[in-house]
């Protein structure tokens, strides 16, 4: 008999054999047979141009199309560990990498995309402080004040992270999203103080510790989502976060 004949029948009967353990086994089969690997990420560096009236209806709008890709898009305002200005990156996956860096350019004429091989902000020897920020009721309470406080963060060997990752589970569901705040100091004091002068500014919104220090950390790092850090955001407030990342 033909292999290809062969191939077929043996395929037929293992699909019958699955299909009479039930539809669950059978999802769960396919599922993990033919996971999909985790889609490479590419850390850009990004410069947009200067803020104006307009930026925050582009953010809606890029917000909401992040929140359609299949693979998320991590956006990142970090001050490295090394010694620097706090910078804006983004994580882009390879399956959006197209599409992101149309969107952008076509929402922000004059930005740019400088390709790096990733950042650090956490110092081996230093100690880590961590954030979840979430809306008080249906939104975000702001502060008033412009921008991020990265003021204690000074010396090498400090460093600090703002962590975005919008989504949506499906079409068909509300907006989402992530939003994490991470600081690393040589001390306890310190890396307490640039946590709280970063979340200073969602005065009156839900500033919580994650309750999984190492999951949320790897989430950190590997730029992963996860039901009991994500939350629904109203698209406004989160756009107006995200106009902090201008300059």
């Amino acid at each position: 008999m033909d292999l290809e004949i062969i191939s077929l029948v043996l395929g037929g009967v293992a699909f019958l054999v699955l299909l009479s353990l039930g539809v669950p086994e059978l999802a769960y089969y396919f599922r993990h047979r033919f996971q999909l690997q985790p889609a490479r990420l590419h850390i850009f560096l990004v410069e947009l141009p200067r803020r104006t009236s307009d930026d925050r209806k582009r953010w809606i709008e890029f917000l909401d199309f992040l929140a359609s890709l299949r693979h998320p898009v991590s956006l990142e305002l970090a001050v490295q560990a090394v010694g620097a200005n706090s910078n804006f990156y983004v994580a882009v996956p390879d399956h959006s990498l197209i599409a992101f860096e149309q969107k952008l350019l076509k929402l922000w004429k004059g930005a740019r995309l400088r390709d790096t091989r990733g950042y650090t902000f956490l110092s081996s020897h230093g100690i880590i402080r961590s954030a979840l920020v979430r809306p008080s009721g249906k939104s975000l309470s702001f502060s008033g004040a412009r921008g991020f406080n990265f003021s204690s963060v000074n010396e090498i060997g400090e460093g600090a992270l703002v962590q975005i990752i919008p989504f949506r589970s499906s079409p068909t569901h509300p907006f989402a999203a992530v939003l994490r705040i991470v600081s690393s100091a040589l001390t306890d004091a310190h890396a307490e103080e640039i946590l709280g002068d970063l979340t200073s500014i969602f005065k009156g919104s839900k500033v919580e510790r994650p309750r999984d220090f190492d999951s949320f950390l790897k989430n950190v790092l590997y730029r992963g989502v996860s039901k009991n850090e994500s939350v629904e955001f109203l698209m406004d407030d989160l756009a107006e976060v995200c106009e902090q990342f201008q300059k």
